[in-house]
């Protein structure tokens, strides 16, 4: 249960760390706002767009499922590799 807990929260470290890395947060600077690892799953110009037609959502649901599909991959992968390395006690 131990490893459970240890390699959860690595992950989550892991993926809050690596989307901080990985995001910009520019929109109020004439750049972009980028969120999400490794799919960009929020993407805002802060409203500056030359053509408000083709202004979409900021949001991407389809790259956040995927972001958390890799999320509970790595979080699986992660207990798996503690419970191997595991001493008998």
């Amino acid at each position: 249960m131990k490893q459970k807990i240890i390699g959860v929260a690595i992950s989550v470290i892991c993926f809050v760390v690596l989307t901080l890395l990985f995001s910009s947060f520019e929109g109020g600077h004439n750049g972009y706002t980028k969120i999400g690892f490794p799919f960009t799953f929020y993407l805002s110009t802060g409203s500056k767009a030359t053509d408000p037609e083709t202004v979409v959502s900021p949001f991407n649901y389809r790259h956040l499922i995927w972001d958390i599909a890799v999320f509970i991959i790595f979080t699986w992968l992660m207990v798996l590799l503690l419970k191997r390395t595991q001493r008998p006690h």
